[in-house]
């Protein structure tokens, strides 16, 4: 054992300079400073393919892809011991590049700095399946080879020295050196005799921290044999192992369990060799054996996470494409087969753009390919929004796809990822979109927002005159109050239709406002718009809605000189429109109440008969007051139209055989209300509008709708009450007998100061029934 020495071994005589050129691995020797190849092993001759003794004296500069400058750069990364791991492209002398792995290590002497460089070929490898192989390989290469850089300085120096004397002396300062770097290396370095108990002649003291055994213990069996270490499972198969490699050569590599002092398990991971004596006898076996326990963890977890990919890939609700270097398919998901319409057996080393057939929805032409895109650019690509997929089958999708490039650890590219969806029923969200903002959601005509947009573009110099016509639905409220909204929808809906009838394929119908339309018409005159508008309000009359005539006011102008402002010609139609609306609204709005009552009567013919009765008994009432003559007229109108809001009832409940529900009764309480809005709308009307809403007030406020009380009812209101109470009483009903004359008027006297005012009550039936008796 040398003196002062962290390795404890036996003296075996090692030649490190055949154990180093000798080696499976390439190997270099290289000056920091300068870049010159100082010696290379047989196995870099082999790999690079230089001539003779042509790689010694070479510059690395000359090898590697990288700039002389990059170079200079990560040399002197690993001289200062800041990296030992690289990852270059290295150019051979058949000019073929590869992909390598190198691990640097500064060796200095006298001043002088070389890098002893350990390089792997990976080019053919995948870098996620071998990334953790090839990082121990490369490990265990450069631990295994330590005791070689025992020798390495010598081996230098023999190039440079010429004598062996001092190349001796100065190995002799170089092993004494480095002797001690083999204490803090990870891992056993050893040397065993070829024996079933694998009997130990060196060992590092490495030793210790892999089996828990001191050197000692095991050089020489002096405790225990290192075969007893190895887990039962694995001792016949390493010694099969390693009699196949002593028989034909090569390098032994093997994963195996070991126990160690304290009883745990280790996974490890050994490399070595076989020594020969000059008579080619077994000398020895030397090797390194490291601790891959993390590293068997990490590999589990990568199984795992590489199971969770694939998992992922077939899951996943996008279709996934991936192609190598020259645009092969290598790969297809369910889901990328099913859109497609190729089966991934069928579509594997097929040309990508075979399997992914792309066209341009607008043009219908040939799309271009992300995966040449990708590998022009190095970059993500996605393809643009209007992209058609046409699978095996003649099937079309509209897709939506990003494709990535695929890089090795050099950054070179390796293939692409394509990742897509079919985006079908997204375009077709997208179109309905696009209609309900444009378009208004009742009619289907278009809505202000693109008429407004639509006016922008129309209002250019090639479309004059620009013609425009305003329409304004008449009636809309009153119908909705007397009908509903879907009468008032139907109204919208039947207008809207003629409009479109009537106008021509590049003319604007839209819907503005609630009941206002307009017409943009290009290259249309002033007179032509008036002829359309006409045209529109005739076929308008013959629509009907819930037995009321549909009618629209129109205003119509045209912009005919390009400096005019198309404001100041809707102005013009809107004021147009709306001078007819006044002229025209009088008798339309006069004409749909008396529609309205009409419908009702129809529907219910004994609601006539009631109304005329109310009606004729008010102005008789009215008159015994000795009301105004206007007013005697206005008590018999608000007697014949006081239940028009009856028209927003069923027909099942005006035509009603039983007493009221709960339901029906809060149901029809609402009719004043609606008479109330009807009415105030037509101006032969609205005088009444008042006494109709009224007419169901109690003289003592417990009425409806507004609850008031005595005097604040309006005095036809309380005529009407009662005439409207007498008449009811003495009408006959499915579910009741009609009352006598006698019984009514008792009826009326005994809810004279509470239902009704009782002085109306005591004309009523003092006067008006004396009279009629």
């Amino acid at each position: 054992m040398v003196a002062g020495s962290d390795v404890a071994q036996a003296t075996p005589n090692l030649d490190f300079f055949g154990l180093f050129n000798n080696h499976g691995s390439v190997m270099l020797v290289i000056d920091a400073e300068t870049g010159t190849i100082a010696f290379a092993n047989q196995a870099a001759h082999a790999f690079y393919g230089f001539p003779g003794v042509e790689l010694v004296g070479m510059n690395i500069n000359q090898i590697n892809t990288l700039s002389p400058e990059e170079v200079a750069r990560e040399r002197q990364a690993a001289a200062r011991e800041e990296r030992n791991f690289f990852i270059f492209r290295h150019r051979l002398h058949s000019q073929e590049i590869r992909t390598v792995e190198v691990r640097s290590y500064p060796i200095r002497l006298q001043g002088e700095t070389f890098l002893y460089s350990i390089i792997t070929d990976i080019s053919d490898k995948l870098a996620l399946e071998a990334a953790h192989a090839r990082n121990t390989r490369l490990t265990i290469a450069m631990l295994g080879l330590v005791m070689i850089v025992l020798g390495l300085t010598g081996v230098i120096l023999l190039l440079s020295a010429r004598r062996e004397a001092r190349l001796r002396k100065l190995f002799e300062q170089s092993e004494r050196k480095y002797r001690g770097m083999i204490a803090n290396v990870p891992g056993m370095v050893y040397r065993c005799k070829f024996d079933r108990r694998w009997t130990m002649e060196f060992l590092s003291q490495g030793c210790m921290e892999l089996t828990g055994y001191e050197p000692s213990e095991l050089l020489g069996n002096a405790v225990i044999d290192f075969n007893s270490i190895i887990h039962p499972d694995y001792r016949d198969l390493l010694w099969e192992k390693w009699q196949l490699i002593a028989t034909q050569g090569g390098t032994f590599n093997a994963e195996y369990r070991i126990v160690t002092k304290s009883g745990r398990e280790k996974w490890v991971w050994e490399q070595g060799y076989v020594v020969y004596k000059e008579n080619g006898q077994i000398e020895a076996l030397d090797g390194l054996i490291m601790d891959i326990s993390r590293q068997k963890e990490t590999q589990l977890m990568l199984q795992k996470n590489e199971a969770k990919l694939w998992a992922t890939l077939v899951s996943v609700g996008d279709g996934v494409i991936t192609t190598d270097a020259y645009g092969r398919v290598e790969f297809l998901n369910p889901i990328a087969e099913r859109l497609t319409g190729w089966a991934a057996a069928d579509a594997i080393g097929e040309p990508f753009t075979r399997v992914f057939s792309i066209l341009r929805e607008h043009d219908r032409a040939t799309a271009a390919d992300p995966v040449q895109q990708v590998f022009a650019t190095a970059d993500v690509v996605t393809l643009p929004a209007d992209t058609i997929l046409v699978s095996r089958h003649g099937e079309e999708r509209a897709i939506s796809d990003s494709a990535a490039p695929i890089k090795d650890a050099t950054g070179a590219l390796t293939g692409s990822v394509v990742v897509f969806k079919d985006c079908s029923l997204e375009k077709a969200r997208q179109r309905e979109i696009e209609y309900i903002s444009f378009r208004d959601y009742l009619t289907g005509l278009y809505n202000r927002r693109f008429y407004e947009e639509e006016l922008r573009r129309l209002d250019t110099p090639r479309n004059l005159p620009l013609a425009v016509i305003m329409a304004d639905v008449n009636a809309l409220k009153t119908i909705n109050d007397a009908f509903g909204h879907e009468a008032g929808d139907e109204m919208l809906l039947k207008v809207g239709a003629v409009l479109k009838r009537e106008c021509r394929a590049d003319d604007i119908v839209a819907r503005i406002g609630g009941d206002e339309f307009v017409l943009l018409l290009p290259k249309t005159t002033v007179q032509a718009a008036e002829a359309i508008a006409l045209r529109i309000a005739e076929r308008v009359k013959d629509e009907v809605v819930c037995g009321v005539p549909v009618s629209v006011s129109l205003g119509w102008a045209a912009k005919t000189v390009a400096a005019e402002l198309a404001a100041d010609t809707l102005k013009h139609a809107e004021d147009l429109l709306y001078r007819k609306k006044v002229i025209e609204n009088v008798d339309t709005r006069n004409a749909v109440v008396r529609s309205i009552l009409q419908t009702l009567f129809t529907r219910s013919p004994s609601e006539a008969i009631h109304a005329e009765r109310v009606s004729e008994l008010s102005s008789k009432l009215a008159r015994e007051l000795n009301l105004s003559a206007r007013e005697v007229e206005e008590a018999g109108r608000a007697g014949q139209v006081h239940d028009i809001g009856k028209i927003s009832c069923s027909t099942h409940l005006l035509l009603r055989e039983a007493p009221l529900t709960d339901v029906e009764h809060a149901d029809l309480r609402r009719h004043p209300e609606t008479g109330y809005r009807v009415l105030s709308t037509a101006t032969e009307f609205a005088s009444v509008a008042d006494a109709v809403l009224s007419h169901h007030e109690w003289w003592d406020g417990t009425g409806y709708p507004k609850g008031l009380r005595g005097e604040d009812i309006p005095l036809l209101a309380r005529i009407i009450a009662v005439a409207d109470a007498y008449a009811d009483m003495i009408s006959p009903y499915p579910y009741r007998q009609a009352r006598t004359h006698l019984a009514a008027l008792e009826e009326l006297q005994r809810c004279a100061g509470s239902q009704f005012d009782p002085e109306v009550v005591r004309c009523f039936v003092e006067k008006v029934m004396t009279s009629s008796v």
